[in-house]
Order: structure tokens, then sequence, then C-alpha cells
């Protein structure tokens, strides 16, 4: 598929990734899509769009990127946004697939297309269902099934840095992760029953994430 037009936007929050040069480089012949890198550390920059969120977050870094991305669609007019983590890698075709995606999207009445990825929740158990085996999938849910919930072990997070639990609502979530546990034989509606019980922030929790 060709690629329609398009902008990218770099969003950054630590002066090492403020690396136009490199962007540039690995673009290539693509470079002309590259309109700016915005600094999102700090202060949200864009308050008016829920000033009651900016209250309780006014520092959060995922946030204000997406805070961001708005102030970005107003500034420029743009008709249909894609946001893509720069550890997420999609080949070319799909790339292309899913810029293109806006207008289909329309028409199908879908205000959200999403790639189907493999370590995405909930996403996980709709890409084994439409591409395992019964072999594999199960092999993979007994993989979950027989994983670690104690998150904080397995991979970074704000909750999980050196005195985070003595602040009362990291304390909190802490205490209410601390009762996951993964269901065996392996159930996805079991464990999203167990994880709708825990704060909002923490419900992207799941054994694809750190798997141990």
């Amino acid at each position: 598929d060709a690629l329609p037009p398009a902008r990218l936007h770099v969003l950054v929050h630590t002066i090492d990734d403020w690396r136009p040069r490199d962007w540039l480089d690995a673009l290539g012949e693509a470079a002309p899509l590259l309109r700016g890198f915005h600094w999102c550390t700090g202060p949200n920059r864009y308050p008016i769009f829920n000033p009651s969120f900016y209250g309780s977050k006014p520092t959060d870094n995922y946030y204000n990127k997406v805070f961001m991305i708005l102030g970005l669609v107003q500034r420029h007019g743009y008709e249909y946004i894609v946001s893509i983590d720069d550890d997420v890698l999609l080949p070319p075709w799909t790339l292309a697939r899913l810029i293109s995606s806006g207008l289909p999207g329309d028409n199908l009445n879908c205000g959200v297309v999403s790639p189907l990825l493999q370590n995405g929740v909930p996403s996980v158990e709709m890409f084994s269902e439409f591409w395992l085996n019964e072999e594999e999938r199960q092999g993979l849910f007994r993989c979950f099934a027989a994983s670690s919930a104690r998150f904080c072990d397995l991979f970074q997070s704000a909750y999980c840095a050196e005195g985070a639990e003595e602040l009362p609502h990291v304390s909190q979530v802490l205490r209410e992760v601390s009762r996951l546990s993964p269901p065996s034989p392996w159930s996805a509606e079991a464990w999203y029953r167990q994880v709708a019980e825990v704060p909002m922030e923490a419900r992207g929790l799941h054994p694809v994430r750190g798997n141990a």
C-alpha cells in the first residue's frame, strides 16, 4: 500500500531522546515526513482539554503525551492520528495500511482502529485465537497460568520505585495488585474480572507483560 499524505511528530520526555539528526538519518528518503520534536516533560501544556484530570496528574509522562497529541491535532487541523511507541516495530506495509485506515474506519463507524498485537492487553487473547493453532494456544495459556503476578519484580513501573510505596495512593495500588492470581487453567474472563477490581491505572496488567 502507498503511504497517504502524513506528518511525523516525535514526543520525548528526556534530553537523551532529543535527537532529530538520528531520526532524519533513520528516515532516509522519507525525512520530509518529520514535522517536529515536542517536549513532554514537566507540567502538562494543555490542561484545557480536561482540567479535572490535569489536577490529578499534572506531570504524568503518558498523559502529557496524550494531551500533546490533541494539541497538535488542533494546531495543525489533522483529521486522523496514529500513535506508535518507538519500541513497536511494524513492517512498512502494515504501517502504511494502519495510517490509511482512517477513512475506511469512518465508513464502518469505527472511532478507533488498533493493530492486533501479540503482546497487547487485551488483544493477546484475540491474537492467539486468530493466529495460533490449538496446541500453540494451550501452550501459551499454560505459560500465563504459571506466571507470577508479582509485577513489581518483573518490569519497571513508577509504582515499583524505591520509596514509592510510602505514597498513600501508590500503597493502595500495590495492595490491590498484590491480590491478583493468574487462574489455572488460564481463563481470560476470570483474569479480567480480577483486574476490574484494581485501580484504573493498573488494569493493563497481564502475564504477557511479565511472563515469569
